[in-house]
């Protein structure tokens, strides 16, 4: 049952991408994202609808904690998706990639032109090429419209339908009992079951056969694929329970064989780890390790001995951050500020000198480590989140709120700028914005009870002739609109159960929002 709750709502499928060269698109034959079988879902449902749903997914896991509020992963992935994206017969199309945080192994595509991986998938890659794999078989979902063309197959089963479906996925997940939500879809919809099923596999041959032709036209070892569905094979071999992976996109050796045959098909690809892969990779396992003990275990029991340059550094990297965490700032410098020194052209480098040199009481010195990495990096968010944070720490809420008003301006709909600039204006003294500010992040929660509270308090504290009061008053509108049709459509309550737990919060700058500010 667990898996028809994927099969009908996210396409989940294998490993993800990471950044590379470009590869030369002529050296590649051919073009591999076909079929596409005429309109997306011919007719039955329409891509408003899809992206709807899709909104709607990205609510819920964000109301569950599950999204990474980091701006150095997110950005990493994003690049190597888009990158990937573009090798596609639809280039343009405007595919949105997200990092899921848990340890879990699991990637997958959901409705509206989304992908999530999960950051234990990353971290279980051992080479870029098998990351590009997973990215690029997720790519293949959102580029084929595979959720369309499933609902299409459903005979007439329209996108509101789906939505009642997808209700008893909810409700399994809600009341902690996936039985309870299972049965009720069954009771409605056991006719469809092993036919959703084998659909779902012929789009995850699709899936697996176009997405190589993306990862080589992009610059990848399309062999990268194959790879990784032989390691979790392999690991899978004796276990009581596989991984999540598995369970998710069941695959056997005619599968493996098949990717590695259509890999071997190409020509001879040579993409070595960028530093990016391996620096993202490092920040991923502490970002989501359950004790920072033992991440840093992990890196302490790495033989560098054979590494590259780049690899030794990305553990060291790795290394620092940890003791970050465990409040050890000063030996975390020792590690930082000679790759910086090296490496000046390294951002992540710059915003770890800067976050460990203010977690050890040199807040002067961190903002002005800060300041010059703006400098180099004016269009960075990452950037942009950790100096802000550094002048909240300061005190310097003016100074913070003009840096994160200049970040909303690409980033307005970012959780963590949002609930920063709450931060800021709470501290500043305008309790009003704040509430405005912290409306908006909890309606991207999906927690429009609290987002309405909020801004009836900032009408409180309005002028009562003020365009604030204005402003604040036709927000109350649009987000009591809102929860009405909340209530009175279950397709708002769509979500399904990922079987995963929220991560601990990791050390302070540069990660997770503040807390949001005090009720006063």
């Amino acid at each position: 049952m667990k898996r028809l709750a994927w099969t009908l709502l996210a396409l989940m499928v294998g490993l993800a991408p990471c950044a590379g060269f470009a590869a030369n698109a002529d050296a590649v034959p051919g073009r591999y994202d076909l079929p596409r079988l005429g309109d997306p879902g011919g007719g039955a449902i329409s891509p408003a609808e899809l992206d709807e749903i899709g909104r709607q997914e990205l609510v819920q896991l964000r109301r569950y904690d599950l999204i990474l509020q980091d701006p150095l992963v997110t950005n990493y992935i994003r690049d190597v998706g888009h990158r990937i994206a573009a090798q596609s017969d639809s280039p343009g199309m405007n595919i949105h990639y997200y990092v899921i945080a848990t340890p879990v192994m699991n990637s997958f595509a959901f409705p509206g032109r989304n992908v999530a991986i999960f950051t234990g998938l990353f971290t279980a890659t051992d080479n870029e090429n098998e990351l590009a794999g997973v990215i690029a078989h997720e790519t293949a979902h959102v580029t084929q419209h595979h959720m369309a063309r499933q609902v299409a197959d459903m005979q007439g089963m329209g996108w509101k339908e789906l939505a009642g479906l997808l209700g008893g996925i909810i409700l399994g997940a809600a009341t902690g009992n996936p039985q309870v939500g299972m049965a009720t879809i069954m009771g409605t919809q056991a006719a469809i079951i092993q036919h959703q099923i084998n659909f779902t596999r012929h789009d995850e041959e699709e899936a697996d056969r176009v997405g190589i032709g993306f990862m080589a036209r992009a610059g990848y070892n399309p062999d990268g694929m194959a790879q990784m569905f032989q390691k979790f094979e392999i690991m899978s071999r004796g276990e009581l329970k596989p991984p999540a992976f598995l369970i998710d996109h069941p695959m056997d050796t005619v599968r493996i064989s098949d990717a590695s045959e259509r890999a071997h098909q190409m020509p001879k690809i040579t993409h070595k780890d960028s530093r990016s892969y391996l620096l993202m990779r490092a920040r991923a396992r502490v970002l989501v390790a359950d004790r920072v003990e033992d991440a840093l275990a992990y890196f302490n029991g790495i033989d560098t001995s054979k590494l590259s340059e780049t690899g030794k550094n990305a553990i060291a990297y790795g290394r620092a951050l940890c003791l970050i965490r465990m409040n050890r700032p000063g030996k975390a410098l020792a590690i930082l500020t000679p790759l910086l020194d090296k490496h000046p052209d390294v951002v992540a480098y710059h915003l770890g000198v800067g976050n460990a040199e203010l977690k050890n009481g040199e807040t002067d010195k961190a903002l002005a480590t800060f300041e010059h990495t703006a400098k180099i990096f004016p269009d960075s968010l990452a950037v942009q989140v950790d100096q802000a944070q550094a002048l909240l720490a300061a005190n310097r809420a003016g100074d913070a709120k003009t840096v994160l008003q200049n970040a909303a301006m690409d980033n307005g709909n970012n959780p963590l700028v949002l609930h920063l600039l709450a931060e800021a204006s709470s501290q500043a003294g305008n309790l009003g914005e704040a509430r405005y500010y912290l409306s908006q992040y909890y309606e991207l929660n999906g927690k429009l009870d609290a987002a309405i509270t909020q801004i009836r308090l900032a009408l409180d504290d309005a002028h009562p002739d003020s365009y604030e009061k204005a402003r604040y008053r036709a927000r109350l509108e649009d987000l009591q609109k809102a929860r009405k049709m909340h209530k009175k459509d279950a397709r708002n309550q769509m979500s399904w159960h990922f079987g995963v737990q929220r991560v601990p919060e990791p050390y302070g700058p540069g990660f997770l929002p503040p807390p949001p500010p005090r009720e006063q």
